[in-house]
């Protein structure tokens, strides 16, 4: 119905308004143009003065007229089975549930920093190992990781494998799930744990740009975070671009400009010269000017020794 109504698109809150309140309309299914619609209503009684006319006018009644009155009236729209699933007659009744407004949307933070699922079994022997698998939390206190073991029916942490499913820094889930004991993954969650929220994005941007995937590494880095700049409101070489003319000239004078120039090429030749890296999280850069060095640019200066 409000797909009907409107010219543009639907926003995402009135939109889940329009989901909570599907109570708030009538649907007649019997009616897909005007002249059905006056039938129906003049049929049901919903039209006064139709209600004492004899048989004999009744159906010499213009009921085309009297639905486009109607519909005109109340707001209604037809709506087209092909297109929507269902189709009729709809209109709205009551005002619709402001649900929206009273909603909190904003992303929570887990009750874990690491979520591993644990397993028991390295040994491929069909009598001793076990499809039986249990979440753990990280950190973890020394009674749950105990629980866990005994879960599982494992005697001893040796015999069990574990994989990272879940991650405040999802790039670092493989590290974790490589790490040597559970002990270690504490450890690193619990450091994980006590980076404050405000830096967390431009860790997880310096994590992609170094390409970082062990732990070791991933804890160095943070260390060194404050020796970056970090411009999260950046996402793709065009506010680059953006971003660069607004600082080396006047805003009219950068509007004047934007039409005539290829921002996306202009953006890309800034990352470049600048040494920046473009990350989902934002754009990266050292504050020295220097390049970062990636992984990738680790092993090759390795390999050209």
């Amino acid at each position: 119905m409000e797909i009907e109504k409107r010219d543009g698109d639907i926003l995402v809150p009135k939109l889940i308004d329009l989901a909570y309140s599907t109570d708030c309309c009538h649907v007649v299914a019997e009616a897909l143009n005007d002249s059905q619609l006056g039938r129906f209503y003049a049929d049901n009684g919903f039209i006064p003065i139709t209600e004492n006319v004899p048989d004999s006018v009744y159906e010499l009644l213009d009921f085309e007229a009297l639905g486009r009155k109607a519909r005109n009236e109340e707001g209604g729209v037809f709506v087209d089975r092909d297109t929507y699933g269902c189709f009729g007659y709809v209109v709205r009744h009551t005002d619709l549930m402001e649900a929206y407004k009273d909603m909190d949307l904003a992303p929570k933070k887990p009750s874990y920093t690491v979520l591993l699922e644990l397993t028991k079994g390295w040994f491929h022997d069909s009598a001793y190992d076990s499809e039986k698998a249990v979440q753990l939390w990280f950190p973890s206190s020394p009674a749950e990781m105990d629980h866990a073991l005994n879960e599982l029916g494992a005697a001893t942490w040796s015999e069990v494998s574990f994989q990272c499913i879940d991650c405040r820094v999802p790039a670092l889930m493989d590290a974790v799930s490589g790490a040597n004991n559970v002990a270690e993954v504490n450890r690193f969650s619990q450091w994980l744990d006590n980076i404050p929220q405000e830096k967390l994005a431009g860790y997880k941007a310096l994590l992609a740009a170094t390409q970082c995937q062990d732990l070791q590494n991933a804890m160095m880095l943070m260390d060194a975070l404050d020796s970056y700049i970090f411009t999260p409101s950046f996402s793709s070489p065009v506010d680059v671009a953006r971003g660069e003319l607004k600082v080396t000239m006047a805003e009219s004078d950068a509007e004047i400009l934007l039409p005539h120039v290829n921002l996306y090429t202009y953006g890309e030749a800034l990352l470049q010269s600048q040494h920046a890296i473009l990350t989902e999280y934002g754009v990266i850069e050292r504050q020295d000017g220097q390049p970062i060095l990636t992984r990738q640019s680790q092993e090759m200066e390795m390999k050209m020794k």
